[in-house]
């Protein structure tokens, strides 16, 4: 979790200013090693 962690801080501050002021992330992992899925989501619309 640390990398994806690097990972997504990264990508966020290459997109710093197009990306929302406020955003909400939610992981959920899949069956322990099948998959994860991140999602970021608007809290202001």
């Amino acid at each position: 979790m640390d990398e994806l962690a690097r990972v997504l801080t990264v990508w966020m501050q290459a997109h710093a200013g197009e990306l929302p002021h406020t955003l909400a992330i939610d992981g959920k992992t899949i069956r322990d090693h099948l998959g994860l899925i991140i999602t970021l989501v608007d809290t202001e619309n």
